[in-house]
């Protein structure tokens, strides 16, 4: 029986009120946003030898929360900043 909205939501009963789907709200419960911007920092470190922070401003937040995973964040990252690579 579900007992709360969450309950239903996590069984896939509705529609997370945040549109995300059900992979997207495992990979939000099993990491944190921290852990995920270390790992594309470390991607677009191997890459260009660069870290996030030397780049222009991307919307690194709304991937994560979109399921975008560090290699592909790193990949946009870098060619928004206009990188070859």
């Amino acid at each position: 029986m579900f007992n709360t909205p969450c309950d239903l939501a996590d069984r896939g009963g509705f529609a997370d009120p945040g549109g995300r789907s059900a992979t997207q709200r495992r990979r939000r419960r099993n990491g944190s946003f921290a852990a995920w911007k270390m790992a594309v920092n470390a991607e677009i470190g191997r890459r260009a030898g660069l870290s996030a922070d030397d780049l222009p401003d991307c919307c690194y937040r709304d991937w994560y929360e979109d399921g975008v995973s560090p290699k592909s964040a790193a990949g946009r990252a870098l060619r928004e900043a206009g990188a070859d690579l």
